[in-house]
């Protein structure tokens, strides 16, 4: 990533979540000179579904209201800048984040919302893994673990898959990278029955040139059109 030091932003690099989330404690303390009792972390789906039983939220600046239909189109465009955002110095890309997250607490705090449909929310978040909690509370940690709730990666007796996507940049260049997995399982011998597994990434950013730093440019950095295609043939005896 012609990264030189790693940042609170770097800690999600790791696909076991109590792995990632001790590492965002122990980069959040470096700038903070302090630590934190633990991490929670959600995905854009979760906000959906929070959105859903919340209803709209009213944004400064946003031209509408964002609701469950609509907030994850509207972050992917607050973030690209428009022509009055490059007057503004220091203008943050991130900021809308903190406008959603304010109108969001705001409005679960003002007592409008039925605590019985959010807690099913949230339970439902923890159980389909859009939510992950981890806390430095032995007890908590142990409960969580039971419930498969802190995003461990279990291995499990046999064979098993985990396909793992990486922005190895700063571009977010997932957003435009379709993901297929088809499993064959060839059964001419039954005995011993051949397992077919192809993973397919495509990138539907065609045409595009693709820069991985958009901030500055390297004298080194190459324009890089992502397309992979991987074949994995499984044996189970």
């Amino acid at each position: 990533m012609n990264s030189s030091v790693l940042t609170l932003r770097d800690s999600n690099w790791f696909t076991n979540y109590p792995t990632a989330a001790l590492y965002a404690e122990t980069l959040y303390s470096y700038i903070n000179n302090q630590s934190e009792d633990g991490v929670i972390a959600f995905d854009q789906q979760m906000l959906v579904e929070i959105l859903d039983v919340t209803g709209p939220l009213e944004l400064e600046g946003a031209p509408y209201p964002i609701d469950a239909s609509n907030v994850i189109a509207y972050m992917r465009t607050a973030k690209i800048p428009t022509a009055e955002a490059w007057t503004v110095p220091n203008w943050d890309y991130k900021f809308f984040m903190k406008n959603i997250a304010d109108a969001l607490v705001g409005k679960i705090f003002s007592g409008s919302i039925q605590p019985e449909r959010l807690f099913t929310v949230l339970l439902q978040a923890l159980n389909e893994h859009h939510l992950l909690i981890q806390v430095d509370n032995p007890a908590m940690t142990a409960l969580l673990a039971r419930r498969r709730w802190d995003g461990a990666v279990h291995p499990e007796d046999g064979d098993f898959l985990m396909v793992v996507d990486s922005n190895i940049g700063f571009n977010k260049t997932n957003v435009v990278v379709a993901s297929n997995l088809t499993y064959d399982v060839d059964l001419t011998k039954p005995a011993s029955p051949i397992g077919s597994l192809t993973v397919v990434h495509s990138n539907n950013a065609a045409g595009v040139i693709c820069s991985q730093w958009i901030k500055f440019e390297l004298p080194s950095e190459e324009n890089i059109q992502l397309q992979i295609a991987i074949g994995i043939t499984c044996v189970f005896i």
